[in-house]
Parts: structure tokens; sequence; C-alpha cells
């Protein structure tokens, strides 16, 4: 449906991937910063989704809001910190006070500085991939 919609916009995409429909609606979408991209195009995204941008200076993480997949940071003995889909990628890095992204959120990694911004209501339903049991 998003795809169609962007073809329906105009915009030429070359591949089949959800990274290109994703990318094309942030570069399309208005605000100040990535964050407020992200926000303002967040209700459109449907489905399960743990996404790390790279952003210039900052690493900025997004959660959908069901929890389906999942998603922690920890903070770096030494400073920083580190993201990703298992705590045990976390604990390897020797990251300490390790949290979980919460659903619907946006946390953003920049040099020594955390902030959160939870910028859609997590679903009251939470969903979890029955393989992600089996996984983690």
């Amino acid at each position: 449906a998003l795809r169609e919609e962007l073809l329906a916009k105009g915009f030429g995409l070359t591949a089949t991937s959800d990274t290109e429909v994703l990318t094309l609606m942030l570069a399309a979408a208005g605000g100040k910063t990535w964050e407020d991209r992200i926000e303002r195009t967040l209700p459109a995204w449907k489905g399960a989704y743990s996404l790390v941008l790279v952003v210039n200076d900052r690493v900025i993480a997004v959660r959908d809001p069901w929890g389906f997949r999942p998603m922690s940071v920890g903070r770096l003995p030494h400073g920083g910190y580190a993201v990703a889909s298992e705590t045990c990628a976390l604990n390897t890095l020797g990251c300490i006070e390790i949290d979980e992204v919460q659903p619907g959120e946006i946390v953003t990694l920049q040099g020594a500085e955390l902030t959160r911004r939870q910028a859609l209501t997590p679903s009251a339903t939470p969903a979890r991939c029955t393989f992600e049991f089996v996984y983690f």
C-alpha cells in the first residue's frame, strides 16, 4: 500500500524492499530533524519493525507500537551507548544499564547523550513474534 502511494505521487522506486519505501517517505516528510520526520511518517508504517538509522552524527533507533521485534539500548562502560536487537550483543560489548526500547519509541544516541521520544502510543495489546521467544 505504501509503495503504491509513493508511485502514485511520482516517486521512482527501483527496488521492492521496505527499506526503499521508508527511506523515500522520510526524505519527503517535513520536519526540522530526522526524529521529526520519523514521527510524522510512523503512523503510516504498518507491521513489525525495529529500525536503526545512522544519520550524520547520531544513531536513531525506532520500534513498532506493538513491540513485535525486540530492541534494547545499553550504556557503554566508558561512555556512549549501543543499540541492538539482542541483549546478548550488548552484554558482549560490556554494556551496563541495558534497557528496552519501548514500543512506539524513538531513541537517539548522539555522542554521550541518549534521548527518548514516545512517538506513538504503545498498543494496548502488545504482540511478540513466537520465534523471538524461542530465539531469545
